[in-house]
């Protein structure tokens, strides 16, 4: 029992530090980014909904939300970065939305040396 009442006030007190640091870190991060400004001159946009690039545009970044697309010179404050993209494309992330995660929690090692059973545990089926 003395047992389970340290573990039980370890994991609260742990994993009420955790909140916080993770809270604050946020919170940090987001003012930093807030306060940066990046603008993308001279690009090729790829908007993954036309066929065709937009050629010869600018585009400035505020904090981490695109503020503004042009295809004339949009004029940088102060602080902000230029990059000169030479004509180079932008384009949105990619993301792998397409993932297999059969046998994902299994190492190599495991799925070789174990039977089959254990294979189609680990694989949901």
């Amino acid at each position: 029992m003395i047992i389970s009442e340290y573990r039980a006030r370890f994991l609260s007190w742990f994993i009420g530090c955790m909140v916080l640091f993770f809270v604050a870190g946020h919170a940090y991060a987001q003012d930093k980014r807030q306060t940066a400004s990046v603008l993308f001159h001279n690009v090729n946009i790829f908007d993954g909904e036309s066929d065709v690039l937009r050629s010869g545009m600018s585009v400035l970044v505020v904090g981490n939300k695109i503020s503004k697309i042009s295809n004339k010179e949009i004029t940088p404050s102060e602080n902000t970065t230029v990059i000169d993209a030479a004509g180079r494309v932008l384009m949105p992330g990619m993301i792998d939305a397409h993932w297999h995660s059969l046998m994902a929690r299994a190492s190599m090692a495991d799925l070789m040396n174990s039977e089959e059973g254990y294979s189609s545990y680990c694989g949901g089926g």
